[in-house]
């Protein structure tokens, strides 16, 4: 009776599923639109607007930017009856002004006993899917992005398959102030697909989010609204709170169908803002709990999309005692200023007092520290730092160099 329960439960995620599970409509290759992110999930799955994180191909396209040098994620979902889901996701920066992602997700569960019509065995069978895809997003001007999607995917039950491309298009924008970004995206664009005898639509998707941020004290709030081609427009919302980038704890509320409130809590911690571990625990309607743990690794380069690359030791060199502190440890550059309050910060940087000034930083930075990698050429280099006050971008600190033997 336990494997004749499971085959229900594997008809019902076929016939129903949508990431939430029950009440979300009737398109077809419903794993197209299950989340993923161990940390998205507990943010209630409202990532539209999200930038520089690679987990964002799989909300919007256009978030794929920014990223702090190569990033990889390892996603494992832990479902009823043994139904597991496992992801690995990578992002890499393109320049300043281009990024790209890739995954690959799997959905796999115990072989299952079948029986006929006599209840005779006739051997056990295999219900599986998975999904790859790769993504570009591009920064058209100055706060304002595009990104896309494809995806190849394919459906297997016994021997029975169903397989094909869709495609997710998104854009992203930064408002006039720095702590508000705004996102819009469209997701499994594609043919329909040939179920057994029938062909059937794609669970086509629009979603449309907001993010804002409040670096003081560390807290952050995402909401999206999202409809799919079978569904009406649900209201995803997530809040998340970090106590010095160290530990952060979110809430989310992803609506399910009839339930208006389906609410996961997680937690994060995080060491030298390079490794995270992520855990979600969510309630599903009839389901009960499901269990996301997420790992993610930043792979060099320090909190911006800008880096250089590395090498040895030297001593500290100040400017004054109140202005930016730059030094070289072990591998590293780092550059520390006073916390002035700011809503955020730009870096600046040249290679002489003659040449212009260079924005390293695309997006304004939360902290009062940043890590790049040690320059491969000896020479002097120079830096600034600019506070966003008010909305305004003001210059409160003076400029220090350092020399790179």
């Amino acid at each position: 009776m336990r494997r004749f329960s499971t085959i229900v439960w594997v008809i019902i995620l076929v016939v129903f599923s949508k990431g939430n599970i029950l009440g979300q409509g009737t398109a077809t290759i419903l794993f197209l639109r299950t989340g993923i992110s161990a940390s998205a999930a507990g943010l209630g799955g409202a990532y539209t607007a999200v930038v520089g994180d690679e987990n964002s191909m799989f909300f919007n396209p256009a978030g794929m930017l920014h990223f702090s040098g190569l990033q990889l994620s390892f996603n494992h979902t832990e479902w009823f009856e043994s139904i597991r889901f496992d992801n690995v996701s990578l992002g890499l920066p393109l320049g300043n002004s281009m990024g790209a992602a890739g995954a690959f997700s799997y959905m796999w569960m115990p072989p299952i006993p079948g029986y006929d019509a006599n209840g005779q065995p006739t051997g056990s069978f295999t219900v599986s899917s998975w999904v790859g895809q790769i993504g570009f997003a591009y920064q058209v001007v100055r706060g304002f992005r595009l990104g896309v999607n494809g995806k190849f995917f394919q459906d297997q039950l016994a021997s029975y398959k169903a397989q094909g491309v869709a495609f997710d298009v998104g854009f992203q924008v930064d408002s006039p102030w720095p702590f508000l970004q705004i996102g819009g995206a469209v997701q499994n664009l594609g043919q329909p697909v040939r179920h057994f005898r029938y062909k059937e639509p794609l669970p086509q998707t629009y979603r449309a989010g907001v993010a804002l941020r409040f670096p003081r004290p560390g807290i952050r709030f995402l909401l999206d609204g999202v409809k799919s081609i079978d569904t009406h427009w649900q209201v995803h919302a997530g809040l998340e709170y970090n106590f010095r980038k160290i530990v952060f704890l979110r809430i989310g509320n992803s609506p399910n169908g009839r339930h208006h409130f389906s609410l996961s809590y997680g937690i994060g911690l995080q060491w030298q803002e390079k490794y995270r571990l992520d855990y979600t625990l969510a309630q599903l309607p009839y389901l009960g709990l499901t269990h996301r743990v997420g790992i993610h690794l930043q792979l060099g380069g320090g909190s911006s999309s800008a880096s250089f690359p590395s090498v040895r030791t030297a001593p500290p060199v100040k400017a004054s005692s109140n202005a930016i502190t730059i030094r070289l440890q072990g591998e590293r550059l780092v550059l520390s200023w006073p916390d002035v309050g700011a809503e955020g910060y730009y870096i600046y940087g040249r290679l002489s007092p003659q040449k212009p000034w260079k924005r390293l930083t695309a997006q304004p930075v939360v902290s009062n520290r940043k890590v790049y990698r040690k320059p491969p050429k000896a020479g002097e280099y120079y830096f600034k730092v600019t506070a966003i006050v008010d909305g305004q971008e003001k210059e409160i600190f003076q400029s220090v160099s350092i020399y790179v033997p």
